[in-house]
C-alpha cells in the first residue's frame, strides 16, 4: 500500500512482531538482524521496567516472550 520495500529488525528474541508475518506476506523484504546489543538492551530493559512492558506490549499484543 505504501510501497516499502524493506524493513529491517534490529531484534526478535524479545518480542516477535506479528506484523513481520503480515509485511513479508505483502511483499517487503524483512530482514532480522538481531544485533546482540540490541537483544541485551531490551531485555534489560524490560527487567527494569516489567510493569511498563506488560502494560503496554506484553499484557496486549501477541509475540511479547517475556
Amino acid at each position: 500500500m505504501y510501497g516499502i520495500p524493506a524493513v529491517i529488525i534490529a531484534e526478535h528474541d524479545n518480542y516477535l512482531s506479528p506484523g513481520e508475518e503480515l509485511l513479508a506476506s505483502k511483499g517487503v523484504k524483512v530482514t532480522v538482524v538481531n544485533d546482540h546489543k540490541c537483544i541485551q538492551t531490551m531485555s534489560s530493559w524490560i527487567k527494569e521496567h516489567p510493569q511498563l512492558w506488560h502494560e503496554d506490549v506484553a499484557g496486549n499484543v501477541n509475540g511479547a516472550r517475556v
